[in-house]
Order: structure tokens, then sequence, then C-alpha cells
């Protein structure tokens, strides 16, 4: 499997989540914008890049 294909099936098992009714993710704005951002990927036209998380326990 080739980078690119690998990056089309990351893409398109994020938007099979995203787009799962019964979590309900689907309806907020912060997931719609996501599904746009795979979808993207997906299409080859950008990466995705997640921030990373900062840690907050002490």
């Amino acid at each position: 499997m080739t980078p690119a294909e690998q990056k089309a099936e990351h893409a398109e098992m994020a938007l099979a989540y995203l787009r799962n009714a019964a979590w309900g993710l689907n309806r907020t704005p912060h997931a719609t914008r996501l599904i746009g951002d795979w979808e993207r990927v997906k299409r080859g036209m950008t990466t995705l890049v997640i921030p990373a998380m900062k840690e907050t326990c002490s």
C-alpha cells in the first residue's frame, strides 16, 4: 500500500466515524469543519495537522 493509498484509507475511516449518527458528532460545527478537512485530505489537497495537546495534569 502506497502512502497516498494509506492516507486515503485513514481519511475514509475518519469520515465514517465523524458521519456516524450514533455519536451525534455530525451536528456540531467542529465536526462539520473536521469533515471538510478530511474530505480535502482524501482528495490529496492537504495534510491534516492536529495540534499537540498540552498536558494539564500536575
